[in-house]
Parts: structure tokens; C-alpha cells; sequence
């Protein structure tokens, strides 16, 4: 099945006379490759992402931004009961 989509690109003067080298046709099949493989792209990162699932950092008990700093710096003046390297 195929699906025709329209697509408004708004570039620069400089751009624009750049493109005005190329015949559309080069540049829809420039686009089709490109949109291509970002479905291929997205193709494979839904499969990985079903294979392996992310978990968010509170399921997993793992610290981000300043709690990782925080804890780092404990960690460094020797409150070492949990190293927050582990996660």
C-alpha cells in the first residue's frame, strides 16, 4: 500500500537558489531515500525497545542529575553505604 503525502519545506534565498539546481525529481527521490531510512531507523529502535524494554529511572533506582551529584559527593566524603555508581 502507498500513501501520498505533501510536504512545504521553507528554506533560505541561498538555500532555495541551490535547490533551483536540481530537477524535483532528484529531490523527491533525495527525500523518499531519506524518509526511507528513518522508518528503517524507527523500524529498529521499536524492535530493540520490544526486545529489551526501558525503564524509567525510579523502577530501576537509578539517580540522574542533581541526586546523582549528590550522591557522588556523599559518596566521595565517605558516606559509603550505597555507591551511586551502581545505580
Amino acid at each position: 500500500m502507498s500513501r501520498v503525502y505533501e510536504l512545504s519545506v521553507e528554506v533560505s534565498d541561498s538555500n532555495a537558489e541551490a535547490l533551483e539546481q536540481f530537477s524535483d525529481e532528484r529531490i523527491a527521490d533525495a527525500m523518499k531515500e531519506g524518509l526511507e531510512e528513518l522508518a528503517s531507523a524507527e523500524t529498529k529502535r521499536d524492535e530493540l525497545r520490544r526486545r529489551r524494554p526501558e525503564h524509567s529511572s525510579e523502577e530501576t533506582g537509578e539517580l540522574s542529575g542533581e541526586a546523582l551529584e549528590q550522591a557522588m559527593r556523599d559518596w566521595l566524603r565517605g558516606k559509603r553505604d550505597r555507591d551511586p555508581r551502581l545505580g
